[in-house]
């Protein structure tokens, strides 16, 4: 009797377990949809005077951003609490600037110790 009553619990547990995971998985997708689609105003390519290359190129592949800088880069991590800036493996930190229209125009990078400033092509 107790293994009946416990195999049943067990199952119901299961049951529940898949329904409640098959209701959450399309709330996942939207969040990642809409995200996927603020991320895209942050893409594009931003020009740098002074620097050993002219161009950092930002680009979004399968939902994350990515920078490219001379023969360097890699992906950008959003910050959870300030979401126009994004950190790159903990060595420099992005803050993108919006203009009165809410269009980015261009991206400040902190660097060792150095501040730049580029501003995004049309």
């Amino acid at each position: 009797m107790k293994k009946l009553f416990f195999t049943v619990i067990i199952a119901f547990v299961a049951f529940t377990f898949t329904a409640s995971a098959e209701t959450i998985a399309p709330q996942i997708t939207m969040e990642s949809v809409s995200d996927t689609v603020k991320l895209k105003e942050y893409a594009g390519k931003y020009k740098f005077v002074g620097l050993p290359f002219e161009y950092m190129e930002i680009t979004l592949k399968e939902g994350v951003l990515n920078v490219e800088a001379g023969d360097q880069g890699g992906p950008m991590t959003q910050d959870k609490e300030v979401p126009e800036k994004f950190d790159v493996a903990g060595e420099a930190l992005f803050k993108f600037v919006r203009n009165d229209e809410k269009k980015v125009v261009k991206v400040v990078v902190e660097y060792q110790g150095m501040t730049l400033e580029g501003t995004k092509d049309k």
